[in-house]
């Protein structure tokens, strides 16, 4: 029976030293130490248990063999108290550093014996105010004792609502230091870039007004705010006396991220042409995201960062399918953002297995994120130069169309300049039958006033008329068809879509305008030294005529032909110098807006019968009647 005893005993004695984690063993030539094999945990439900209660035998004993490079328990409300032991077999004394490379933990206590065996408490976190840390680091960083002893444990408790992420290395003093000045050098390159690239991007904002690069500003600044609250330095520089605050920034800016990354992705790839489905996704996407937003300033800790890593994980995949449908609609610049989220989801996915120890940790895995943005950023950046160059070449053809149109309108009716120019796919206006609205102008003693003066003189009142009365017809939206000498030919109804009622009226304003503006002119002329008068005959006609394009296959013109024409000409011919004479149609369209004189029955030359005329005399109304 006692030799049963014993021999149990001895087998559970065996089995505790078997599976007893090693000490870590200082040796010269190695400067840091990443624990594998040597760190050992224990749960603290209760959250209560003290150093004592731990180092006791009763709690001692339930410690577990913890083999991760990195440790990561996930979320976890109950403390987690972590124990190691350290060989020092280096003759000579040097300082040796532990360091936590997680700055989002809310509580860290390690603790060490004194000389007298009593434990000491070093505390850090983001529940305490950054001026408390012993060594001022945007990572926790604690001092071990400089007599190291084989036989003592010591001790970590880690207490946040964070996930329990704690990458633990021992380094020494002198590497240490040499690590942080890299470490610093890095970050001012990283974060440098980032605001860099910010403001270069602000600048093309103002310059060129192109909403894309506003949402790229914001979205590359709120991504290196995210960034910045990450690595710990948020809390360093910007707000160390603000824990509370601190424990929230990180929750909100995630979610910010998303939302503005989200109107980013939308302006970028211009979804509402390219993916009408892609861009309700991203619409319904902006408001869940705004009320997350918004939400993390008010629910715990751990529900605000969960939520804000799950929005971040759906976004991502918006991102990237996003810009892959609008690349293959049509989209080119879509190729330039689906390379760019494609870069940086490879260098998360780097960053997180590396932390995993699946493969080997070095400069590429541990920034794989911060080289994966920056890669991004380039590659956007590329695809908003490439927009610009783009729209530097629309804007030199719309130049060119711009330069041409104030040209081909000296030469040819406005209207249908701009029918043409505005509609460059369609052809021109064809050949066709319309019932429209023509009218003509006539100047009587201008032949004598040319005759009298001098050919620059004659020139100068010429182009001056021709421009007041030009300027009359494009404000009625008219159609100039051509200048006769010192006459003018138009049309109502061609180019437009004037209702025949609306026809007659117009033109019927349009001629009192031109006879009150030839009298304005001669008032001008007569204050000039030029006594010659002038005045003008109108004639206006509404039918069926042909219109279209007349002429050889080298040099053709858009014109009106066919008796409707000929008529309106014959009218103005035959009206009476300062009058307006319309044919029957005209008068019974608008014979109650006009105060017309008696009508009459006329010979008009190359017609046999005769034909029902109405002059309107300008004179007998008054200003603001019209």
């Amino acid at each position: 029976m006692k030799v049963g005893f014993c021999i149990s005993v001895f087998i559970l004695l065996f089995s505790i030293f078997s599976f007893a984690a090693e000490p870590i063993t200082l040796e010269n030539g190695i400067e840091i130490y990443l624990p594998q094999n040597n760190l050992e945990y224990l749960e603290d439900n209760s959250g209560e248990l003290t150093i004592d209660d731990i180092h006791s035998p009763e709690y001692s004993s339930q410690f577990l063999m913890l083999n991760q490079k990195t440790p990561n328990f996930g979320y976890k409300s109950s403390s987690i108290w972590i124990r190691f032991k350290i060989k020092n077999t280096i003759p000579e004394k040097r300082s040796w550093i532990l360091e936590i490379a997680y700055p989002p933990l809310d509580d860290v206590e390690f603790y060490t014996k004194d000389t007298e065996g009593k434990f000491i408490k070093q505390s850090s976190g983001e529940k305490y105010k950054f001026k408390q840390r012993r060594i001022k680091y945007r990572n926790f960083a604690f001092l071990l004792p400089e007599a190291l002893n084989s036989n003592e444990f010591y001790y970590l408790k880690i207490k946040t609502a964070s996930v329990v992420l704690i990458p633990i290395r021992i380094i020494s003093y002198e590497k240490f230091i040499n690590i942080v000045n890299m470490d610093q050098l890095w970050v001012g390159i990283y974060f440098g870039a980032t605001l860099v690239v910010v403001l270069y991007n602000l600048f093309l904002y103002i310059s060129i007004r192109d909403i894309r690069y506003l949402w790229y500003v914001l979205f590359i600044f709120v991504w290196g705010i995210s960034q910045f609250i990450w690595y710990g330095l948020a809390f360093e520089y910007f707000w160390p006396n603000a824990p509370k605050w601190a424990d929230m920034a990180m929750p909100f800016f995630y979610a910010l991220t998303s939302l503005v990354t989200l109107k980013f992705t939308q302006e970028f790839l211009e979804t509402k042409n390219y993916s009408k489905l892609m861009n309700s996704v991203i619409n319904i996407m902006l408001v869940l995201a705004g009320i997350l937003t918004v939400s993390t300033l008010f629910i715990p800790y751990r529900q605000a960062i969960q939520l804000s890593d799950i929005m971040a994980v759906i976004c991502a995949s918006i991102f990237i399918i996003s810009a892959f449908i609008c690349w293959k609609n049509g989209f080119n610049l879509g190729v330039y953002y689906f390379s760019a989220f494609l870069v940086l989801a490879i260098g998360i996915a780097v960053n997180v297995v590396s932390s995993y120890a699946l493969i080997p940790t070095g400069f590429i895995t541990r920034h794989g994120v911060e080289i994966g943005f920056l890669l991004g950023v380039i590659l956007i950046s590329m695809g908003l130069g490439k927009s610009i160059n783009i729209l530097k070449v629309e804007i030199a053809e719309a130049e060119t169309i711009a330069r041409a149109t104030k040209k081909l309108i000296h030469y040819f009716p406005r209207t249908l300049v701009y029918k043409i120019i505005t509609s460059p796919e369609a052809e021109l206006p064809t050949s066709a039958r319309k019932e429209i609205t023509v009218f003509f102008t006539d100047l009587m003693g201008f032949t004598d006033l040319s005759e009298s003066h001098e050919p620059e003189v004659v020139k100068r009142i010429l182009n001056e008329y021709l421009a007041e009365m030009q300027s009359i017809i494009d404000q009625v939206g008219a159609t100039l068809d051509k200048f006769l000498g010192d006459g003018l030919m138009g049309y109502f109804g061609a180019l437009d879509e004037f209702s025949k009622n609306k026809q007659a009226e117009t033109a019927s304003i349009m001629a009192i305008e031109m006879q009150f503006r030839l009298q304005d002119l001669m008032n001008k002329w007569k204050n000039e030294g030029i006594s010659q008068e002038i005045k003008m005959r109108i004639g206006i006609h509404q039918d069926f005529v042909t219109i279209g394009n007349f002429g050889s296959s080298e040099l053709m013109s858009y014109t009106a032909i066919g008796n409707g024409v000929n008529l309106a000409s014959r009218l103005e011919y035959t009206c009476t110098p300062g009058k307006i004479q319309v044919s029957k149609i005209i008068y019974e369209l608008t014979k109650d807006k006009f105060p017309y004189e008696e009508p009459q029955e006329k010979q008009l030359k190359g017609f046999s019968q005769l034909h029902f005329t109405v002059e309107l005399d300008p004179e007998k109304i008054r200003p603001g009647k019209k």
